[in-house]
């Protein structure tokens, strides 16, 4: 999916902040959306290391509300999407 495609999805930017300074991608983890999280993954590598105004990064809240498909061995894994 390309960048302008997600402004028709969500019709928000990757970057926009909602009330709470979640961006998309919080909430998309928050929810347990894997493709939703992986899209916006695809578009900016950086948003899973954002942090709301709780300090949470996306996969901090993927794990809070216990999204393990998201955090445990799965496509979003730290050990995959660092670098070494």
């Amino acid at each position: 999916m390309s960048r302008s495609m997600i402004g028709v999805v969500f019709s928000l930017p990757v970057s926009a902040h909602t009330s709470h300074i979640n961006l998309l991608q919080h909430w998309a983890c928050a929810l347990g959306k894997l493709d939703s999280t992986l899209t916006l993954y695809q578009c900016d590598r950086t948003s899973l290391d954002d942090v709301n105004n709780d300090g949470m990064s996306p996969l901090n809240l993927a794990r809070a509300f216990k999204h393990k498909h998201l955090v445990v061995g799965g496509p979003l894994s730290p050990s995959l999407y660092e670098e070494t």
